[in-house]
């Protein structure tokens, strides 16, 4: 029971990590792998599966914040005020 306590531990992790709502919390999506997995080997396979997905979407989020970032725009999709109209971020840069 121990082993399968760390597993919902480095679930959730993974999934506040990732910043992405899951509709299952981490001790069901745990369940379910126990569940439906009769070996380790699936169970560990499946397990890996989930925690590299959460890392991937982590991944994908900061990296479109940071494009948008060098775009000029902030996460929220509002120009910064600090950026004259028309005028790019390595403008602004330059400027200061």
């Amino acid at each position: 029971m121990e082993f399968r306590n760390s597993v919902v531990i480095q679930i959730e992790n993974a999934l506040k990590q990732s910043g992405t709502k899951i509709p299952k919390s981490s001790v069901k999506m745990e369940n379910r792998l126990h569940q439906k997995y009769k070996t380790k080997e699936e169970y560990l396979d499946h397990l890996s599966r989930i925690i590299i997905h959460a890392s991937e979407l982590s991944k994908k989020r900061t990296q479109a914040a940071s494009d948008a970032v060098n775009q000029g725009i902030s996460p929220q999709g509002i120009p910064p005020k600090s950026l004259a109209p028309g005028q790019s971020p390595q403008e602004a840069q330059q400027q200061s």
